[in-house]
């Protein structure tokens, strides 16, 4: 399990922060479920999770100008795919 741990973290350059949110995020998944180890998935479950929480926070600090262009943007691409299909 050393492993695992160690080859997310230093996906993310080595932060401490992201290792220890991605830690603390697997074990809740695992006392969720009632067991008492951490296992491979719940590490790679904490990480898309914390990888969402991460993009949250990011969206929240941009100003509202920001805000209005990532909306336009995702609206359009949104478009864009729906004529694909």
């Amino acid at each position: 399990m050393r492993g695992c741990r160690a080859a997310l973290a230093a996906k993310r350059n080595c932060d401490a922060r992201y290792a220890l949110d991605l830690l603390s995020t697997a074990a809740d998944l695992c006392e969720e479920e009632g067991r008492t180890a951490v296992t491979e998935d719940d590490v790679r479950r904490a990480q898309w999770l914390v990888a969402v929480s991460l993009l949250r926070r990011k969206v929240a600090r941009l100003s509202s100008h920001q805000k209005v262009l990532l909306e336009s943007v995702y609206s359009k691409e949104e478009k864009q795919s729906a004529t694909e299909v």
